[in-house]
This record gives C-alpha cells, structure tokens and sequence, in this order.
C-alpha cells in the first residue's frame, strides 16, 4: 500500500478498509513499521540507526489526531457571528 498509494491515507481507507477509521489505519501502520524495525535490528549499529528512524522519531498519537480533528470540525461550524 506504502508505494502505491504514498501514505495518502484517505484513499487507502476508501479501496481497502472502510470497516476502519483512518485514524486506527494510521496507527497501525506505524506501529507495525515501528516493530519491524526493531526486529530488523540485529546489530548496534543497526540499533542506533532505528533510534533516528523518522518513524521513532514522531511516533502517530491517535488520540491527538482525534481531538485535533474535533477542534478543527468546531472552528469549520462557526458561524460568521462566532468569528
């Protein structure tokens, strides 16, 4: 899914899971990469380089996602007089 569709989670959801919701997808794939790597990992050097991974780095919080979906469906239903 990851080269063909480049991560572009919307129309993943739409072909193949609509059972699920994006954000539960998202937060499988990660950490499922995230345990991959790790067991890829056999030697130090290998270990130290998934401590740099992208992945290790910004880890994917479904629950702030969530919330910050929420917020951004709150400020897109104001109305004018709310501004």
């Amino acid at each position: 899914l990851d080269p063909r569709f480049d991560l572009r989670w919307i129309v993943i959801h739409d072909q193949f899971f609509a059972d699920f919701t994006v954000e539960v997808l998202k937060e499988r794939y990660y950490w499922s990469s995230l345990a991959l790597l790790k067991a890829r990992s056999v030697t130090d050097e290998d270990r130290q380089n998934v401590k740099q991974h992208p992945i290790m780095l910004t880890m994917y919080q479904k629950d702030q996602e969530t919330q910050r979906k929420r917020h951004l469906d709150l400020l897109w239903a104001r109305t004018r007089e709310e501004e």
